[in-house]
């Protein structure tokens, strides 16, 4: 299953890529005041001087879900992130790996902006595969709402953070 969402932020492209999504405290942020996670864990964040960056973390995401999607996923459901930005591409590429059930649940995706007349458009692309008998379409739904969700949560979260600075 592959869902898309766009938003409109108040900012350049270049200042989403290179203020805002390589903000090592803007992440933390995101993640935990934005997007409701919690026990968020970097383990790596690499920033060479090219414009490139990656960063691997872990977090135990905010998941509203169907009693069946829950006893799949466990009752504490953790994933781990990896994701790298290409400057040349101004593409961020992402893998999430979830630790309940990592070989039957497949989930990537890519962020892509581009210049907008209010600031930019940010597009954000999921695909989600989920191999489990009788409940895996049902996963797969799930998790693509709960990224709908998150994204729009992610752009909320983003208005106000700017209105802070």
């Amino acid at each position: 299953m592959e869902i898309t969402t766009q938003h409109i932020l108040p900012v350049s492209p270049d200042t989403y890529w290179e203020t805002l999504y390589c903000d090592r405290a803007f992440i933390e942020a995101l993640y935990t005041e934005g997007l409701g996670g919690d026990a968020l864990t970097i383990t790596s964040w690499q920033h060479p001087d090219d414009g490139a960056y990656s960063r691997t973390l872990s977090f135990n995401p905010k998941m509203n879900a169907p009693a069946p999607v829950k006893k799949v996923l466990g009752g504490t459901f953790r994933c781990e992130e990896r994701g790298r930005f290409d400057p040349e591409q101004r593409r961020w590429t992402f893998q999430y790996i979830s630790g309940a059930v990592a070989s039957k649940i497949t989930i990537h995706g890519h962020q892509t902006t581009r210049p907008h007349p209010e600031g930019c458009e940010v597009s954000s692309t999921l695909n989600v595969t989920v191999a489990i008998f009788g409940v895996g379409r049902l996963v797969e739904k799930t998790i693509a709402s709960q990224f709908e969700a998150d994204m729009r949560a992610q752009a909320a979260f983003i208005r106000r953070w700017l209105g802070r600075q």
